[in-house]
């Protein structure tokens, strides 16, 4: 058993064999499981490459085609996803300095427009080429991912170099999205919304749903036309970067792309969207 770090990516595919689910790693096909059931299956995937990796927090990445699942509403068929990278770090020095309005003192929300004052982590595990501070609206990316970017697509955001307490191999940018395509609730599904009484910041709008693994959703008419390959899905408090699978697919494995998960969201028609949803 080779040792790794904790919550890798692992690029894996799967197709269906009679009326069994075969699925596999993309590096290491040996590496296998077969059911009849794709959740049972994954989950024994899992533990192959605990046992082959030691790796207990492993996530599995699957291309080209996502895992089949049955939404719980009707979807449009713009197929996007999110991509973040599986870890997180923490600000180091006083983060009321990166906002103008500081931050909450009840939630710890920042508040206010993004000041000029550099980011500053403590440590990015050399096993990723982006991450997230951990309730605060920063997510970050290599300077290895930000070389895969089409010039069109780097210029939809600002991208602010970061400083690490801890030395690191690898360039880090802070992504400040220039606009947002925003979270909506669904009718009929089941929403956790969270927001501050002492500052009313909108902390979280997030879907738990048994049976379907998207967490997201968004309106068909807040899309901007035509859909570019990249773009920000959320608000300025809780925000994603986002591209359309397809071009997803074309980056997912490339040198800059280590420890980047994708989580599909989906696109709703407006008649299904709760603007004010209950809190």
């Amino acid at each position: 058993m080779r040792k790794n770090v904790e919550g890798q990516v692992y690029l894996c595919t799967w197709k269906k064999v009679g009326d069994k689910f075969r699925l596999w790693l993309k590096a290491n096909p040996k590496l296998s499981s077969t059911n009849s059931d794709f959740e049972a299956a994954d989950e024994d995937l899992a533990d192959k490459i605990l046992i082959q990796f030691g790796d207990g927090e492993n996530v599995r990445e699957y291309v080209p085609q996502p895992p089949p699942t049955k939404p719980l509403v009707n979807l449009l068929e713009v197929p996007v996803v999110a991509v973040t990278g599986n870890t997180h770090s923490q600000i180091s020095g006083d983060p009321s300095l990166l906002f103008s309005g500081g931050v909450c003192k009840k939630c710890g929300s920042c508040l206010g427009e993004r000041t000029k004052v550099p980011l500053s982590l403590d440590y990015i595990g050399p096993g990723y080429d982006a991450g997230f501070v951990w309730q605060k609206p920063f997510q970050f990316f290599s300077e290895g991912f930000l070389e895969l970017l089409k010039p069109k697509e780097r210029s939809c955001f600002e991208w602010r170099l970061i400083t690490l307490k801890r030395r690191s191999r690898k360039v880090f940018h802070e992504m400040r999205p220039k606009a947002f395509v925003p979270f909506v609730a669904v009718k009929g599904l089941k929403f956790d919304v969270i927001v501050c009484r002492t500052c009313k910041t909108l902390r979280g709008l997030h879907s738990f749903n048994k049976g379907t693994p998207i967490y997201h959703y968004v309106s068909f008419s807040d899309l901007p036309r035509p859909l570019p390959s990249c773009f920000a899905v959320g608000s300025a408090t809780n925000f994603r970067l986002c591209f359309a699978r397809d071009r997803w697919l074309r980056l997912a494995g490339k040198p800059g792309t280590k420890g980047i998960v994708s989580n599909p969201i989906g696109v709703v028609d407006e008649r299904l969207c709760e603007r004010v949803p209950e809190i």
